[in-house]
């Protein structure tokens, strides 16, 4: 039979390895936890972070909605799509001058990008640079929408300048690549 003593060195070793164990097993499953709790503190400061940016520009989003009113809201009607001949591509800078002068912009830059004219392709993509503000802008954006020749925008690009805004805009051109 043992003695007290080494019943108790038994009973402490098991008690010491039920302790280990148990610390193993919490570390096992619990520091995947702490890792994901982790990662979704630094995502919710992120987040906040966010939210304080947008906070910033919330005035200014403001004056835009204001500026846009209600037309935007209601939208408006698009015309029936009517390509310009083929022949015709060399007018159609000059066209979106005028467009942009009557809106009050001022032209920087309007091209054709030759590039984008493929055969069969049916449209050719046009570049325009203006400067101006914002409410002149919008006159220009809807003048040119209103066009019938002018399938759709692919870019608009604004950057702040001395007196003003540079708007670069990417736009697709329906054509008709008939000879006749």
């Amino acid at each position: 039979m043992a003695s007290w003593q080494e019943e108790y060195k038994i009973v402490t070793a098991k008690v010491v390895t039920a302790l280990v164990a148990a610390v193993v097993v919490a570390w096992i499953f619990l520091l995947p936890v702490f890792e994901r709790n982790y990662g979704l503190h630094e995502k919710i400061q992120e987040l906040e972070v966010q939210i304080r940016r947008q906070a910033v520009f919330l005035p200014e989003q403001m004056k835009l909605d204001a500026l846009l009113g209600k037309e935007m809201a209601e939208g408006f009607a698009l015309p029936k799509p009517e390509p310009v001949k083929i022949s015709e591509i060399n007018v159609l800078p000059p066209r979106f001058v005028r467009v942009a002068l009557d809106a009050g912009m001022e032209v920087l830059d309007v091209v054709v990008s030759p590039g984008s004219l493929h055969v069969g392709g049916g449209r050719i993509k046009m570049q325009c640079v203006v400067f101006g503000d914002m409410a002149r802008f919008q006159k220009f954006y809807h003048a040119m929408g209103a066009l019938p020749y002018v399938e759709s925008v692919d870019k608009v690009e604004m950057q702040a300048v001395p007196g003003g805004i540079e708007f670069f805009v990417e736009y697709w051109v329906l054509l008709d690549e008939s000879r006749s």
